[in-house]
């Protein structure tokens, strides 16, 4: 039996990963003060966790890991679910500025409560 392994390259998967990053590091970076006039800087370690949260992210769809849980072993896909959900979420949301999820919370106390 022999098990292709190998990383995805999709075109769709790559501007997922690199455009989240991107644009977490232009909203935390060069734009910081026209969004967010009179924030102190962003702390290193937040966005840190935001692209360690992209990458396990990408490792939890992109790797071999994707193709032994899909095609042969479930402990696989499931290991792919727990990086998703207990890993990978909470270092992108708490690698968010609290700008802007204050914003998103304030606008809808529904949104607030769920939170």
């Amino acid at each position: 039996m022999n098990i292709p392994l190998h990383w995805h390259t999709e075109p769709l998967l790559l501007l997922l990963v690199v455009g989240a990053s991107w644009a977490h590091a232009l909203a935390c970076g060069p734009y910081r003060a026209r969004w967010m006039p009179g924030r102190a800087e962003y702390p290193v370690w937040h966005a840190v966790r935001f692209h360690l949260g992209v990458l396990v992210g990408y490792v939890a769809v992109g790797s071999p890991l994707d193709q032994l849980g899909e095609s042969f072993l479930f402990w696989a896909h499931m290991l792919q679910h727990m990086l998703l959900i207990y890993v990978s979420a909470p270092l992108i949301v708490t690698g968010l500025p609290p700008e802007l999820v204050d914003g998103f919370l304030k606008d809808s106390p529904t949104r607030s409560r769920a939170a």
